[in-house]
């Protein structure tokens, strides 16, 4: 009887695996077909603002939550009508590092860091990756703009622009429970 047990709970153990690979997979392949600018539509701004270009986006897999990169071009006046579409809240003494994550100041008693992509703290060294367009750590006095939802502390949206280029990354960390919006 023991023996039976032991099979059952290996075949259970072997499903769990097959249904995560699925749906790892799943959501893979509904990223890779969906075009940047309906992902741009749904977690940045719909209708997209006139001056945006050259959406590009990623989608990175975390564990237990999505997260969502995108590039663009965009005039200042659409950046301004983005950054008042939600309570966004200027910050200071932004940085980039890709060991360290995306780091800024609340103002001069609290600060954050947010790993935007991981340097393997939290996935295998087969997972780490991020796209070659992702450099902010080239760019010089960026504008930063957060939001972050007091109801979930897993949602966050960071905006980052850099005016002399006229690009913007706009970068949304969410639960997995809020998947479905």
């Amino acid at each position: 009887m023991k023996w039976l047990k032991s099979i059952a709970n290996i075949l259970f153990a072997l499903l769990y695996v097959v249904f995560g690979v699925v749906l790892l997979m799943c959501s893979v392949i509904f990223v890779l077909k969906t075009p940047s600018s309906e992902l741009f539509r749904r977690y940045v701004s719909d209708p997209i603002p006139a001056s945006v270009k050259k959406i590009k986006s990623d989608r990175d897999l975390p564990v237990y939550r999505y997260a969502y990169t995108f590039k663009f071009n965009i005039n200042e006046s659409d950046l301004a009508e983005l950054v008042n579409s939600r309570p966004f809240q200027k910050v200071s003494n932004v940085k980039y590092d890709s060991q360290k994550g995306l780091y800024w100041e609340w103002d001069s008693r609290r600060s954050h860091t947010m790993l935007v992509y991981s340097s393997g703290q939290d996935r295998p060294w087969w997972w780490q990756r991020k796209p070659r367009w992702f450099t902010p750590d080239r760019w010089d006095n960026l504008q930063a703009y957060v939001f972050r939802d007091k109801s979930d502390n897993w949602s966050v949206q960071v905006l980052l622009y850099n005016e002399k280029l006229g690009r913007a990354y706009f970068i949304v960390h969410t639960a997995q429970k809020q998947l479905t919006t």
